[in-house]
């Protein structure tokens, strides 16, 4: 085994478990925190698609008691959807910024390799975008803890630039 580890080159060092975590940290999903033991977090039940599941306590809500719960003032709420766009905003241009860059770097060096990876990390960032821009539409609208996440919506209202 020591063998093969000297010849062949190491694919999926550091760098690639950071990448991953970075993505799984970007894409993944934010979970609410459990209102009864405020230590674990809501996850979806495996059998009642109408509630969530604490993770440290066991305790089970309904979605209807979930959204009740989170009956925020209007102040509040504008101020967790600026934040949101407001990430959204950096990281969209984050990207833009990683896909000229990358772009530049590659037509310099001639490498298609670095636009490979630049495309790839602007592809993240937009991601990352998108999804901060969802979270700002679904606190705005008071569109939380809904049994199926109301996608279709938030896209009809980007389109139409709601």
């Amino acid at each position: 085994m020591a063998l093969f580890g000297k010849l062949l080159p190491r694919v999926g060092g550091a760098e690639t478990r950071t990448f991953r975590a970075a993505a799984a940290d970007v894409l993944g999903p934010r979970r609410a925190p459990c209102p009864a033991c405020d230590e674990g977090t809501l996850v979806p039940s495996t059998t009642d698609l109408g509630a969530r599941i604490c993770e440290a306590c066991g305790a089970s809500f309904p979605l209807e008691v979930l959204r009740q719960t989170i009956a925020a003032d209007d102040e509040t709420i504008a101020r967790v959807a600026a934040a949101s766009r407001r990430e959204a905003l950096i990281a969209f241009l984050a990207a833009d910024g990683v896909a000229v860059g990358s772009a530049i770097w590659a037509v310099a060096a001639g490498g298609l390799p670095t636009l490979v990876g630049g495309t790839a990390l602007a592809l993240l960032l937009l991601a990352f975008a998108a999804t901060a821009r969802y979270r700002a539409w679904q606190v705005e609208h008071r569109r939380l803890f809904e049994t199926r996440p109301p996608i279709g919506a938030w896209l009809r209202a980007e389109t139409r630039g709601d």
